[in-house]
């Protein structure tokens, strides 16, 4: 199976070409959006959990994972993982439906 594909460059030369927007002017408010969306999913804690709804359909989540033990896939070895901040995207039905049409 044939995989596409589309670097931030082509999204942003791609937003340009069908908006009244330079590639600089795209370019910088991608840029601004991820500043802005890595800020507040630094936000999450133990007792928070944050969300950010990057377009309608697609969520980010942060959200704290608990100190556990895992297996080592590698040799089987069980193996201690710290506590950690986990990011998840989540798309939502409507994107899948948009894009299945």
């Amino acid at each position: 199976m044939e995989t596409i594909t589309m670097s931030v460059n082509e999204l942003v030369k791609a937003i340009a070409t069908n908006s009244e927007k330079t590639q600089k002017e795209v370019r910088e408010i991608v840029d601004v959006m991820k500043d802005v969306v890595i800020e507040q999913l630094r936000e999450a804690s133990e007792d928070v959990n944050v969300v950010v709804k990057v377009l309608p359909g697609i969520s980010i989540t942060a959200g704290y994972v608990d100190a556990h033990e895992a297996r080592d896939p590698r040799t089987g070895d069980t193996i201690k993982v710290a506590p950690k901040i986990s990011v998840r995207t989540k798309i939502g039905p409507s994107f899948k439906e948009a894009v299945n049409q």
